[in-house]
């Protein structure tokens, strides 16, 4: 089963650096803040590396949501 896979922002405190966190039913992965990139390429990059954690060959399509996340789909074709 394809699951959507959520990421969020979460600034720096006094013991973790700034990350985003990648999040869907099977789990979660955290990624560190990339500062040579933006925002929207580290959310990419958090969503396939949780991809790769469980062996997903997603295509991912995502777009950001009002409360500041993002989501991101698998659009390849259905076989």
């Amino acid at each position: 089963m394809k699951q959507a896979i959520r990421v969020k922002h979460f600034c720096p405190t006094n013991t973790l650096g700034s990350r985003f966190v990648a999040r869907a039913s099977a789990g979660s992965v955290s990624h560190q803040y990339d500062y040579e990139t933006d925002h929207d390429n580290n959310a990419t990059e958090a969503a396939k590396k949780l991809c790769a954690k469980f062996g997903w060959n997603y295509q991912l399509a995502g777009g950001k949501l009002p409360d500041g996340s993002w989501i991101f789909v698998d659009s390849s074709p259905q076989t």
